[in-house]
């Protein structure tokens, strides 16, 4: 995302001027150091949020949503039927072209279409968060693995440090979710513990950790390839029955490679005699629904006045996350005054972003609002735990969940969280 001079200027370090930078990193073997400069996204908000932008141009997004069958008239698709993963209903859709790009789920789809050779390699990454005081790194520092020699990376990340990632195959397939090993823990800290020696972490000290699929795309049938050496490139491909389908890639090149995709949408669209005249496209000059304005003046301009009562920190931590869609969490607090305090005692979050995750941005579980909405999940596992049935019960009303119904789904995120740190601790 920031190339080679759109932030600051890149530099090497003495050793003497990376100690001062970095005063408890290592200094046995310590020769220098690199300055980099790059960019940082929320890639859960920046995924909702081209999501939001797509409904505001008319598109229709469903969650929880699975590809049943593909739907074909004489040998060409024209739609899919998709079953709700959540209440088992199901629904035919029609199109005039379909775009497989369903991440780790490619040849899962394309499968449903015709029979061929597997696309993709998935590994599997997964990050921990620890406490930064223990860490003690003032910036993103860049370290290779003790155990292999991998590039991984510890990030600040306000009060912790964000710590990965390991780059593993994951075997059984989409359908098989990824977890955290008790060995993947292991092979993190011990490299931030080899670089930072007075960190001195252990299990215990992990306030969190996650795992996630690369859908990568596989190297020759044969190729030794390992893990972290499989290309990162996407691949676009069409099927003789009109599927457009999307594999591999990075999120910093998103907005290239949905371009790409459109312009062979676009050229479907024409060999079907479509007549219509396509604009250039305008994503790059298009912002998200948030980004009107920089976080900053949002936060100024809601301080300017009273901001419904909520602390600066709060304001300044609603402007991050929403940018210039902050406006509509403080209409829920102006509505509600219970909804400006926090979800966690420990965190800025106020109850009123369970209501947006719900109202606005498609939340329908828990673990919804907990993880991928706000980040309670993955910054105060505990704390989320303790705070679930409250989120619930906030959910119940915007959802029509019974009590019981509130009550089951808080449960049901608290086992999925206590099975996925058995796992690990």
């Amino acid at each position: 995302m920031a190339g080679l001079w759109n932030v600051h200027r890149h530099r090497m370090l003495s050793a003497r001027a990376t100690r001062k930078a970095e005063p408890a990193l290592r200094t046995e073997g310590l020769r220098g150091a690199g300055r980099y400069w790059d960019c940082r996204t929320d890639d859960a908000r920046l995924v909702l949020e081209t999501i939001l932008a797509a409904g505001r141009e008319g598109a229709v997004a469903v969650s929880y949503a699975r590809v049943a069958a593909l739907l074909k008239e004489d040998g060409r698709l024209v739609g899919a039927r998709l079953v709700d993963r959540l209440g088992g209903g199901e629904v035919s859709v029609r199109a005039r072209v379909v775009v497989n790009a369903t991440g780790p789920w490619v040849d899962t789809v394309a499968a449903l279409d015709a029979p061929a050779p597997a696309r993709l390699r998935l590994t599997k990454g997964v990050h921990v968060l620890v406490p930064r005081a223990r860490v003690g790194n003032r910036a993103a520092v860049v370290l290779h693995a003790v155990k292999d020699g991998r590039v991984m990376f510890v990030i600040p990340w306000q009060e912790q440090t964000l710590v990965g990632t390991t780059d593993t195959d994951h075997e059984g397939g989409p359908d098989v979710p990824p977890v955290v090993e008790a060995a993947d823990v292991t092979y993190l800290l011990e490299t931030v513990n080899h670089y930072f020696p007075a960190a001195r972490l252990s299990r215990e000290d992990v306030t969190s950790a996650f795992a996630g699929l690369r859908p990568l795309i596989a190297p020759p049938a044969g190729a030794a390839v390992a893990p972290s050496s499989v290309s990162r490139e996407e691949e676009i491909f069409a099927s003789p029955s009109g599927l457009i389908s999307i594999a591999g890639g990075k999120l910093t090149t998103h907005r290239l490679v949905a371009a790409a995709v459109v312009e062979r949408v676009i050229d479907a669209l024409r060999r079907g005699g479509d007549q219509r005249r396509f604009g250039r496209c305008r994503t790059g000059t298009v912002p998200l629904p948030g980004g009107a304005a920089p976080p900053d003046s949002v936060a100024a301009a809601v301080l300017s006045r009273d901001g419904n009562g909520l602390a600066p920190p709060v304001i300044g931590h609603l402007a991050d996350r929403y940018g210039s869609r902050a406006g509509e969490v403080l209409h829920l607090v102006a509505a509600d005054r219970r909804l400006a305090d926090p979800i966690v005692p420990t965190l800025p979050d106020p109850r009123a972003e369970v209501l947006e995750a719900v109202e606005r941005e498609g939340a329908l579980t828990v673990e919804d609002v907990l993880r991928r909405r706000t980040q309670i999940s993955l910054r105060e596992e505990s704390e989320g735990v303790k705070a679930a049935g409250e989120v619930a019960a906030l959910m119940a009303g915007p959802l029509g969940w019974t009590p019981e119904a509130a009550r089951a789904a808080a449960e049901s995120y608290a086992a999925v969280v206590e099975e996925g740190r058995r796992r690990w601790r």
